[in-house]
């Protein structure tokens, strides 16, 4: 009789620890590659909304109006669209906020089940007719910015919505920054002026 050939239990042990050392380094960079994709897409994004809030504010003098009531964000960025493209459609966000994705028709395009734009925001809404100086809480955030756009990051949680002038917010600092982990807490802003997770 043929003795018949196979692996033994140690070489499949051998084999099973393998591959999970394999997948324990792969599925983190995966993971990783990611947040790195859709945080590329938010700047990419930011990059073109900022091109089309100045457009739109050099034809029209002024940034599209934070319309909180009512219309609200979508109908914001709706101007860009129409009737001058300034935008060929409205963004939404990759990083949907779990803390507004329930009854929060401001964030939301196209309905009650529609996907997240970008948070937005004016010195008119917010500033109202106020002088800008040091001590104004928007100019404090944002400098001489007549808007300011945003996303919750990769955690999906906005930490920086809160109006300065209500306390906390967008003066904790509570800005994304890679060097703190990819998944790390904080939210992506970008004003009219500079990048804010970049201020000093």
């Amino acid at each position: 009789m043929e003795a018949r050939k196979g692996f033994t239990l140690i070489e499949l042990l051998i084999v099973v620890a393998i591959i999970g050392i394999l997948a324990a380094i792969a599925v983190p960079n995966f993971m990783n590659a990611q947040i790195r994709a859709k945080l590329a897409r938010v700047e990419s994004d930011m990059s073109a909304l900022a091109t089309a809030l100045a457009l739109y504010k050099l034809d029209e003098g002024h940034c599209p109006h934070d319309l909180f009531a009512g219309h609200c964000w979508a109908y914001s960025y709706a101007l860009l669209t129409t009737p001058v493209a300034y935008m060929n459609s409205i963004l939404t966000d990759v990083f949907q906020a779990d803390d507004v994705l329930q009854g929060d028709s401001c964030h939301k395009v196209g309905g009650v089940n529609g996907k997240l734009t970008y948070d937005y925001g004016t010195y008119l809404t917010h500033g109202g007719q106020a002088t800008r100086n040091s001590t104004h809480d928007w100019y404090k955030a944002w400098g001489n910015s007549d808007w300011k756009i945003g996303s919750p990051g990769p955690d999906c949680k906005y930490l920086n919505v809160t109006p300065v002038y209500a306390g906390g917010g967008w003066l904790t600092g509570n800005y994304y920054n890679v060097s703190n982990g990819l998944a790390s807490p904080g939210d992506i802003f970008r004003c009219e002026a500079f990048f804010t997770r970049d201020r000093k």
